[in-house]
This record gives structure tokens, sequence and C-alpha cells, in this order.
């Protein structure tokens, strides 16, 4: 059975996680009787990966950097902090992808849409969303679906 939401004029499946975005619409069968509903991912949707660990980032293990201690005297050295570089890796991640997701919707006119999303993740992304596309999200779905392939989508959203 189609999901409730292809039910409506214009539609759109967005999966996302905080490397990547897919966009799919939906597409209705026509008059043809041997057609079927089905998804088709909208060209260039597929967003470049953002840098996904702090390890892409820097370049060597944290070091130790003297303090200006007399010569031969231990204990005043400091460890190199990554100073919170993860959590602002993916925050920035965040704003890319709320970024793409608020062009594709306002591109299409903003329809009505269902985020697909890890559960890891799925909250931070709709609290990073604008208001205009939170008001038209349908349904969210707490799955990493961004590797599935297209049979195995449309079996799962138009049944």
């Amino acid at each position: 059975m189609t999901h409730p939401i292809f039910a409506q004029a214009d539609k759109f499946l967005l999966i996302a996680d905080l490397g990547q975005l897919k966009v799919f619409r939906f597409h209705r069968a026509g008059d043809d009787p041997a057609e079927r509903d089905h998804l088709v991912e909208v060209k260039g949707s597929a967003a470049d990966p953002a840098v996904q660990s702090v390890a892409d980032v820097v370049t060597d293990q944290a070091g130790k950097f003297a303090r200006g201690n007399a010569v031969g005297v231990n204990g005043a050295m400091s460890h190199g902090e990554q100073h919170h570089l993860e959590s602002e890796l993916e925050r920035k991640a965040m704003e890319r992808l709320s970024a793409s997701i608020a062009g594709v919707l306002k591109e299409a006119g903003h329809p009505a849409w269902i985020l697909a999303a890890p559960q890891a993740t799925l909250r931070r992304i709709e609290a990073a969303l604008s208001p205009c596309c939170r008001e038209k999200l349908v349904e969210s779905v707490g799955a990493d679906l961004t590797n599935e392939s297209l049979a195995k989508l449309e079996a799962r959203f138009l049944g």
C-alpha cells in the first residue's frame, strides 16, 4: 500500500545523514496499466560528504608543547587539545545539511515531505530545520537508508 503522503500532489522523500542528502520525488503511475507508482532520484541531489572525523581535519596526533620551565625541570608540559573540534564539525555539517534541505524544498515549492535519517541524528536534524521546512514535514523515519537500493526504498514507502 502506498504511503499516505504520496496521495498528495507533489511529494518528496529526503534521505540524509550528516554527510549526504538524497532527494526522491514521487511519480504517480500513468494511464498505462503496466506502469506503477515509483520514486525518481532528483539529479545532483547527493551532496558531497562533509568532514566526518577529526582525523580528516588535523594532520598529526596531539603533541606536547613546552611552557617555559627551566631546562631539566619536568611537569610543565601541556598536551594539545581538540577544543570541541568534533562538536564543531558536527554543528557545521548540520548547518550545511539543513541549508541543503531548505534549498531543495524551496526550489520545489515547499511540498509535503518525509525525512529519513539515522536515529542518532534525526531529532537534531529536525531541530536544525527552518520553520517553513518543519511545517511541511509529514513524517520522520529513524533509519539510515542512504545506502538502500531504489527497489528497497520503493518497497518500504510505496509498499
